[in-house]
């Protein structure tokens, strides 16, 4: 996977699916006969709760590189994503279980998908900003997973 599509899974991975009060979550890829190459994404709400920080860190060849940007999200309260994710799970195709994590257990639906050669579960709970627990992706022979190492439950 080249530096390029790290990069852009790191930006999908942040619009999708964290400073004092933040998320952080660890992202890793790797394909078959490959080093892995892990990233760290982490998000903070910004004033008011009405944009999301976030800070994308890439080591690459042991160098890390940070990428900051805040993005037009509404930071979502536990609450909130509790009502939009773990409420209407079955409806939306899930299976509410609880998934265990670096940063805990946590109740969560989960979702899995198959479209051509891409494998796509995903665990969504009441997490802020957009409660994502983990992801697990795999798409020719590359498998990347991003789970939530650290959480403040006072978001």
């Amino acid at each position: 996977m080249t530096t390029k599509s790290i990069l852009a899974l790191c930006t999908f991975l942040a619009t999708t699916s964290v400073f004092a009060m933040q998320t952080t979550y660890r992202t890793s890829y790797q394909s078959p006969g490959a080093a892995a190459v892990e990233g760290e994404m982490k998000y903070a709400p910004s004033a008011g709760g009405k944009q999301v920080k976030s800070t994308a860190i890439v080591s690459f060849l042991g160098n890390p590189n940070a990428i900051e940007s805040t993005m037009d999200q509404e930071w979502k309260s536990a609450n909130d994503l509790e009502s939009e994710n773990l409420s209407p799970c079955a409806v939306n195709g899930g299976k509410l279980e609880t998934v265990v994590v670096k940063a805990g257990a946590f109740q969560a639906c989960k979702i899995h998908s198959v479209s051509g050669n891409v494998e796509l579960t995903k665990w969504v709970g009441a997490v802020p900003p957009n409660g994502v627990i983990r992801i697990d992706l795999k798409k020719n022979g590359v498998v990347t997973r991003e789970e939530l190492v650290e959480y403040d439950s006072a978001l």
